[in-house]
């Protein structure tokens, strides 16, 4: 695991490089306005404590993980693929559609087949 990798301008959080893959991980701290809020996730809709936000942190991290697979074609001359993934930590995340690939934000949240998908 990378932390805080730059160049070109920009800043990715977190670079996983394991057995299973290439994760770029985009971690989005944001405060809770309420104990309970939760952060939804349906389809291309995306809702923090009810709320969208202005700017969609998976845009980021899917550019991000772009940027790494080029990063990592130029270095190596080899080609991966990059996953993108956003972090709300301390938040509970409900992911209502099967079919969109949904990060997890805790261990204790993530389903042993959701593990094997990645």
């Amino acid at each position: 695991m990378f932390h805080d990798v730059r160049g070109d301008g920009r800043r990715v959080d977190h670079v996983i490089i394991s057995r299973r893959g290439v994760f770029v991980v985009e971690t989005h701290a944001l405060p809770k306005p309420w104990p309970k809020a939760k952060v939804y996730v349906e389809g291309r809709k995306l809702l923090v404590a009810g709320k969208a936000l202005e700017r969609d942190p998976r845009a980021g991290a899917a550019d991000a993980a772009r940027w790494i697979e080029a990063f990592l074609r130029k270095s190596t001359g080899k080609r991966f693929t990059v996953r993108a993934i956003v972090a709300f930590p301390g938040w509970y995340v409900q992911h209502n559609d099967p079919r969109v690939p949904c990060g997890w934000s805790s261990p204790r949240l993530c389903p042993r087949s959701s593990i094997t998908r990645c």
